[in-house]
């Protein structure tokens, strides 16, 4: 083996020992963020509803396809909140269950739980990013979880939800402390980060009508009631997407040392 071809090889192994080692890493050209920790894979938009609906050039068109696709209906556990039969089991999907691009009481991306459950039926309708197993996060349906997820004396264990854990253990939130001004290297790999509550999928059995959502302009994680908040939506789905590509610079030293290589080849072996 030449030098040119030892250098390949043991670059080509460090930077797949860096892909590997890393806690979060961003794959399909930013569309996604692998947690290998917590074996998840994250849409890296945190307003990814918002940009969407602004990609399509119809904002109103694009939500009355989303009803479509869940037949105008999403169902959970029967709650005074299902409508037009309160306690049916059965909520019937408007176009007032979404805020796309101007609010109604939050920001833009802002959804009722009902609108974000068939949000995230589109995503999976669609296979976005050539995936159909999309969902909200989940949440510990436990009163053990309400408070601020740090860890701390008092506080559920980050392990509460996968928000708390992404959030706390991944991005480096700190309790009362929005997570746009205090984070780590990690909080990079996402955009479009709204400093707002998120919901989870996570219904609250004793009282159906809330739904578990994590608020990260505080790190405060609560039921809330489905309909009457507007929450924002970052969709993840179990396991990591498989298309981990190596770091940027090590494609560069690659390409190039790639280029010497056939250069000596060249020389070696004249035409």
């Amino acid at each position: 083996m030449n030098r040119i071809s030892t250098w390949l090889t043991t670059l080509a192994l460090l930077a797949c020992s860096v892909a590997a080692n890393a806690t979060m890493t961003s794959i399909d050209g930013g569309a996604l963020v692998n947690d290998s920790t917590d074996n998840l894979t994250w849409v890296a938009d945190a307003d990814l509803f918002a940009t969407m609906a602004a990609a399509s050039g119809n904002p109103a068109n694009f939500v009355q396809t989303i009803i479509n696709n869940s037949g105008g209906i999403i169902h959970d556990t029967p709650n005074a909140d299902d409508y037009p039969a309160p306690n049916s089991g059965s909520y019937a999907l408007s176009t007032s269950d979404f805020t796309p691009t101007t609010t109604r009481l939050n920001n833009a991306g802002a959804m009722t739980w009902f609108g974000a459950m068939a949000w995230v039926n589109y995503l999976n309708v669609t296979k976005y990013q050539g995936y159909s197993e999309w969902r909200l996060p989940t949440t510990i349906d436990a009163s053990s979880s309400t408070g601020n997820p740090s860890g701390g004396a008092g506080n559920p264990p980050v392990t509460s939800s996968e928000l708390a854990e992404l959030f706390y253990g991944q991005l480096g939130q700190v309790t009362n402390q929005p997570i746009l001004t205090t984070h780590n290297g990690n909080y990079s790999l996402f955009s479009n980060m709204q400093d707002y509550a998120y919901w989870s999928g996570t219904e609250n059995a004793a009282a159906p009508s809330n739904a578990w959502n994590y608020s990260n302009d505080g790190g405060l994680q609560q039921p809330y009631d489905k309909f009457l908040s507007e929450d924002m939506a970052m969709v993840v789905r179990s396991g990591q997407a498989t298309t981990v590509p190596l770091p940027n610079a090590a494609w560069l030293m690659l390409s190039g040392l790639s280029g010497l290589a056939l250069i000596g080849r060249r020389r070696l072996w004249p035409q």
